[in-house]
């Protein structure tokens, strides 16, 4: 397996509005793979997340290896709120820096060094060694919050209760 070279900085940048069009089929699939842990995902990205970016409240990073994208996040940052919504690294990229390098970018974004983060159960092995090196807090474990006879990992916040 040959070694992959990363850009020294990392190009890491905020995706704005004129960009998202290109952009959106690594939304997209960004998406598809996370609808398996968050099967609401694709009504949340266009209820909440699309108004946000036009509020300024949301933001989208990307991170380029070449002219390839490698990774993205989706943050908000208001008032009440700094949030990881969602990092992926695409598999290809994984174990190279990449996830760290985009988290650290995220971190300058959302002006914070706790931001809050949720993760599924199954994803948590994916993100202990970012969780580690940010010394970020478990906080709360969540039973049911996306999914039936799942649990949500909260770090440095908590979630409220969703009511029906």
């Amino acid at each position: 397996m040959q070694a992959l070279m990363l850009e020294r900085p990392p190009k890491v940048t905020p995706c704005d509005n004129s960009q998202l069009s290109s952009f959106q089929e690594d939304i997209f699939i960004t998406l598809v793979e996370s609808q398996e842990w968050y099967p609401e995902i694709f009504n949340w990205y266009c209820q909440k997340f699309v108004p946000g970016l036009v509020d300024s409240s949301r933001f989208i990073l990307k991170y380029h290896v070449g002219n390839n994208v490698a990774g993205i996040a989706l943050l908000k940052k208001d008032a009440q709120e700094k949030k990881i919504c969602t990092l992926r690294v695409k598999s290809q990229y994984r174990n190279n820096g990449v996830g760290k390098a985009l988290f650290g970018r995220c971190l300058e974004i959302l002006d914070t060094e706790k931001p809050m983060i949720t993760v599924s159960a199954e994803r948590l092995c994916y993100f202990s060694n970012i969780f580690k090196y940010y010394d970020l807090k478990l906080e709360q474990v969540v039973q049911n919050y996306y999914r039936n006879n799942s649990s949500e990992y909260v770090f440095n916040g908590f979630l409220e209760w969703k009511t029906v």
